[in-house]
Protein backbone atom coordinates (compact mmCIF):
# COMPACT_ATOMS: atom_id res chain seq x y z
CA UNK A 1 0.00 0.00 0.00
CA UNK A 2 2.83 2.43 0.98
CA UNK A 3 4.16 1.71 -2.59
CA UNK A 4 1.74 2.59 -4.42
CA UNK A 5 1.11 5.86 -2.61
CA UNK A 6 4.94 6.54 -2.89
CA UNK A 7 4.50 5.87 -7.02
CA UNK A 8 1.61 7.89 -7.50
CA UNK A 9 3.35 10.83 -5.60
CA UNK A 10 6.14 10.57 -7.87
CA UNK A 11 4.53 10.08 -10.94
CA UNK A 12 2.20 13.68 -9.74
CA UNK A 13 5.65 15.13 -9.54
CA UNK A 14 7.02 14.04 -12.52
CA UNK A 15 3.87 14.90 -14.37
CA UNK A 16 3.74 18.84 -12.59
CA UNK A 17 7.08 18.71 -13.89
CA UNK A 18 6.53 18.27 -17.35
CA UNK A 19 3.82 20.26 -17.47
CA UNK A 20 6.17 23.21 -15.79
CA UNK A 21 9.36 22.79 -17.15
CA UNK A 22 7.97 21.61 -21.12
CA UNK A 23 12.01 22.88 -22.45
CA UNK A 24 13.95 20.98 -19.90
CA UNK A 25 15.49 17.99 -21.09
CA UNK A 26 15.50 16.16 -17.88
CA UNK A 27 11.34 15.98 -18.29
CA UNK A 28 10.45 15.84 -21.93
CA UNK A 29 10.26 11.67 -21.92
CA UNK A 30 8.13 9.43 -19.22
CA UNK A 31 10.56 6.48 -18.36
CA UNK A 32 13.68 9.17 -18.06
CA UNK A 33 11.81 11.96 -16.12
CA UNK A 34 10.33 9.40 -13.30
CA UNK A 35 14.79 7.84 -13.34
CA UNK A 36 15.60 11.71 -13.02
CA UNK A 37 13.15 12.07 -9.97
CA UNK A 38 14.18 9.16 -8.59
CA UNK A 39 17.96 10.33 -8.84
CA UNK A 40 16.94 13.82 -7.27
CA UNK A 41 15.33 11.59 -4.49
CA UNK A 42 18.14 10.51 -3.44
CA UNK A 43 19.92 13.21 -2.95
CA UNK A 44 21.13 14.91 -6.35
CA UNK A 45 19.11 17.95 -7.08
CA UNK A 46 21.21 20.00 -9.33
CA UNK A 47 19.38 22.99 -8.68
CA UNK A 48 21.46 25.30 -10.90
CA UNK A 49 21.35 23.18 -14.13
CA UNK A 50 17.27 22.94 -13.96
CA UNK A 51 16.55 25.96 -13.13
CA UNK A 52 19.80 28.16 -14.60
CA UNK A 53 21.20 26.19 -17.24
CA UNK A 54 20.19 25.87 -20.66
CA UNK A 55 21.88 23.63 -23.39
CA UNK A 56 22.22 25.92 -26.43
CA UNK A 57 23.96 28.69 -23.82
CA UNK A 58 20.58 31.14 -24.12
CA UNK A 59 19.00 32.61 -21.11
CA UNK A 60 16.48 30.58 -19.72
CA UNK A 61 12.95 31.62 -18.53
CA UNK A 62 10.58 29.19 -16.88
CA UNK A 63 7.06 30.19 -18.51
CA UNK A 64 5.83 29.90 -14.65
CA UNK A 65 8.77 30.56 -12.42
CA UNK A 66 6.91 31.24 -9.11
CA UNK A 67 5.09 27.72 -9.41
CA UNK A 68 8.15 25.69 -10.71
CA UNK A 69 9.90 27.02 -7.33
CA UNK A 70 7.06 26.49 -5.49
CA UNK A 71 6.82 23.06 -6.24
CA UNK A 72 10.53 22.37 -6.52
CA UNK A 73 10.55 23.19 -2.58
CA UNK A 74 7.29 20.61 -1.92
CA UNK A 75 8.96 17.77 -3.99
CA UNK A 76 12.16 18.36 -1.57
CA UNK A 77 10.34 18.93 1.56
CA UNK A 78 8.04 15.83 0.77
CA UNK A 79 9.48 13.40 -1.43
CA UNK A 80 12.99 13.66 0.14
CA UNK A 81 12.60 14.77 3.22
CA UNK A 82 8.98 13.32 4.88
CA UNK A 83 8.99 10.11 2.51
CA UNK A 84 12.48 8.75 2.58
CA UNK A 85 12.56 9.26 6.58
CA UNK A 86 8.97 7.64 6.76
CA UNK A 87 10.42 4.95 5.19
CA UNK A 88 13.11 4.52 6.80
CA UNK A 89 10.62 4.37 9.41
CA UNK A 90 8.89 1.60 8.11
CA UNK A 91 11.57 -0.61 8.20
CA UNK A 92 13.00 -0.04 11.53
CA UNK A 93 9.55 -1.29 12.57
CA UNK A 94 9.62 -4.08 10.68
CA UNK A 95 12.71 -5.15 12.26
CA UNK A 96 11.80 -4.46 14.98
CA UNK A 97 8.76 -7.17 14.92
CA UNK A 98 11.32 -9.81 13.66
CA UNK A 99 13.91 -9.29 16.32
CA UNK A 100 10.80 -9.77 18.68
CA UNK A 101 9.00 -13.25 16.68
CA UNK A 102 12.93 -14.30 16.90
CA UNK A 103 13.28 -14.00 20.52
CA UNK A 104 10.12 -15.89 21.48
CA UNK A 105 11.09 -18.56 18.58
CA UNK A 106 14.40 -18.74 20.38
CA UNK A 107 12.47 -19.32 23.95
CA UNK A 108 10.51 -21.90 22.38
CA UNK A 109 13.47 -23.84 21.27
CA UNK A 110 14.85 -23.51 24.62
CA UNK A 111 12.00 -24.72 26.35
CA UNK A 112 11.28 -28.13 23.83
CA UNK A 113 15.23 -28.69 24.49
CA UNK A 114 14.81 -28.54 28.21
CA UNK A 115 11.76 -30.97 27.98
CA UNK A 116 13.37 -33.39 25.86
CA UNK A 117 16.81 -32.97 27.97
CA UNK A 118 14.74 -33.95 30.98
CA UNK A 119 12.25 -36.58 29.62
CA UNK A 120 15.50 -38.46 28.74
CA UNK A 121 17.54 -37.94 31.93
CA UNK A 122 14.07 -38.81 33.61
CA UNK A 123 13.21 -42.10 31.15
CA UNK A 124 12.99 -45.38 32.96
CA UNK A 125 16.19 -47.31 31.52
CA UNK A 126 18.25 -44.13 32.25
CA UNK A 127 16.66 -44.30 35.72
CA UNK A 128 17.19 -47.87 36.52
CA UNK A 129 21.15 -47.01 35.56
CA UNK A 130 21.43 -44.15 37.63
CA UNK A 131 19.96 -46.83 40.04
CA UNK A 132 22.43 -49.41 39.54
CA UNK A 133 25.13 -46.66 40.29
CA UNK A 134 23.82 -45.55 43.35
CA UNK A 135 23.75 -41.69 41.44
CA UNK A 136 19.63 -41.16 41.67
CA UNK A 137 19.10 -39.01 44.33
CA UNK A 138 21.45 -35.99 43.33
CA UNK A 139 19.69 -35.46 39.60
CA UNK A 140 16.18 -34.25 40.84
CA UNK A 141 18.17 -30.83 41.91
CA UNK A 142 18.73 -30.03 38.67
CA UNK A 143 15.42 -30.46 37.11
CA UNK A 144 13.32 -27.76 35.91
CA UNK A 145 9.84 -29.63 35.41
CA UNK A 146 8.61 -33.02 37.74
CA UNK A 147 8.25 -36.02 35.85
CA UNK A 148 5.02 -38.28 36.35
CA UNK A 149 4.28 -41.28 36.08
CA UNK A 150 0.44 -40.45 34.84
CA UNK A 151 0.41 -38.92 32.14
CA UNK A 152 -2.73 -37.04 32.45
CA UNK A 153 -1.48 -34.97 35.80
CA UNK A 154 1.48 -33.50 33.32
Amino acid sequence: MFIITFAMILVAFMLSLQILMPEKDEFNDNPWSFIRLLSMMSGEINYDNLFHDQPDGDDFQLPFPISTKLLFAVFISIVTLILCNLLIGLTVSDIQSLQSDAALHSLSIQVDEIYLMESFLMSHSLQELFRKFGKHSWLRYFLVTQQHDNPDTK
